[in-house]
């Protein structure tokens, strides 16, 4: 064998050697493209950030609406309580004892229970009632957004004045 009969040989064992290196190479390759393609699927079927904002958007769309009262609405009585509360408050707040007598005289079935929840509710949550030491006070925006809510109420000049039905002074007194 001559110098070109070695560089001949060399050079095919130098193809060879790369030929493999490329086998190795390309197995590799295409488990990793496998991999991939795979994953690009899985990816395909998760549902994207869009797709859950638009299903949100068309559910919230064909959401019945709800009935009843809006958040922070109370009942006619139970403004009627408060503003009840606000007349008997000299400055100093009232006592929850007075709050009770008060919600159970303009609404005989409260208990003492549903009345302390309530205004634990209207304290905590509505932001209606506000505590001065170990009292109650009811904010200044409520009184005037309730007393606009019920209208004017007549004085009660104007109920003496129009009720003839009551007696008057001197017939209340004992006959002799």
């Amino acid at each position: 064998m001559d110098r070109l009969d070695q560089l001949i040989a060399a050079t095919r064992q130098s193809l060879a050697q790369m030929d493999a290196e490329i086998a190795a190479l390309t197995a590799g390759r295409d488990s990793v493209v496998l991999r991939l393609r795979t994953l690009e699927e899985a990816a395909k079927l998760r549902p994207s950030l869009v797709d859950e904002i638009e299903t949100a958007i068309r559910t919230e769309a064909r959401a019945p609406r709800r009935s009843g009262r809006q958040a922070g609405s109370i009942s006619r009585t139970w403004k009627e309580i408060l503003l009840a509360i606000n007349l008997m408050d000299s400055g100093d707040g009232v006592s929850f004892e007075e709050i009770i007598r008060t919600a159970q005289s303009l609404s005989p079935k409260a208990t003492d229970h549903s009345i302390r929840d309530r205004i634990r509710k209207y304290r905590d949550k509505l932001g209606f009632v506000e505590v001065v030491g170990n009292k109650f006070r009811i904010k200044k925006e409520v009184v005037e957004k309730f007393s606009a809510d019920l209208g004017p109420r007549p004085s009660r000049d104007r109920e003496e004045n129009t009720d003839t039905t009551q007696p008057e002074p001197e017939d209340l007194k004992p006959m002799s």
